[in-house]
C-alpha cells in the first residue's frame, strides 16, 4: 500500500511540475505577444507622420 502511494506521489509531483513548465512557456509567449502588439499600435499611430516627414 505505502509503495502505491509514493508510486503515485511520485507521478503527481513530475506531471505538476511538468505543467508547470507548460505555463511558465506560454505566459512568456503572452508577454512577447503583448509586446509585439504594442509595437504594432505604435507604428500604425505613428507611419503616416513618418511618411508626411519622407515627403518633406
Amino acid at each position: 500500500m505505502s509503495e502505491v502511494i509514493k508510486e503515485k506521489t511520485t507521478a503527481a509531483t513530475a506531471r505538476f511540475n511538468e505543467l508547470s513548465g507548460r505555463i511558465k512557456e506560454l505566459e512568456a509567449g503572452l508577454t512577447a505577444n503583448a509586446e509585439l502588439q504594442k509595437h504594432i499600435v505604435n507604428y500604425s499611430k505613428t507611419r503616416q507622420t513618418y511618411i508626411e516627414y519622407r515627403k518633406a
